[in-house]
């Protein structure tokens, strides 16, 4: 036939293969994406002729993947009435309610050990 698939359109269809099987490999290897869900890569081969005597065709290639949908992630947080309105606060893992979190907060002041 003479068509070599590595070299049609100058390489950019094996390039776009290249990224979309990349980005399924990627999509594997997420821990927040489904190890049961299958993925996919499709090669497109679009072909036009370009008039009745079929000797000139256009060909549109492309690839494309489905990947697994990232899970849902899950928190909690605690509401309550704070100056008279209601006021929410996500719990950190293993915190008590009621109780603060320094974590990520700016106003908490680093204090040295005094020398003696």
């Amino acid at each position: 036939m003479g068509l070599d698939i590595k070299a049609l359109a100058r390489g950019a269809l094996e390039e776009k293969f290249d990224i979309e099987v990349d980005k399924v490999i990627n999509n594997i290897m997420d821990p927040n994406t489904s190890f049961k869900q299958k993925r996919k890569v499709t090669i497109t081969l679009e072909f036009t002729p370009k008039d009745e005597q079929r000797d000139f065709v256009d060909v549109l290639v492309n690839a494309t993947s489905i990947v697994a949908p990232y899970g849902p992630i899950k928190t909690a947080i605690i509401i309550g009435k704070e100056n008279g309105e209601y006021a929410a606060e996500e719990i950190n893992r293993g915190q008590i309610p009621g109780q603060t979190s320094l974590e990520d907060n700016d106003k908490v002041i680093q204090m040295n050990k005094e020398a003696n």
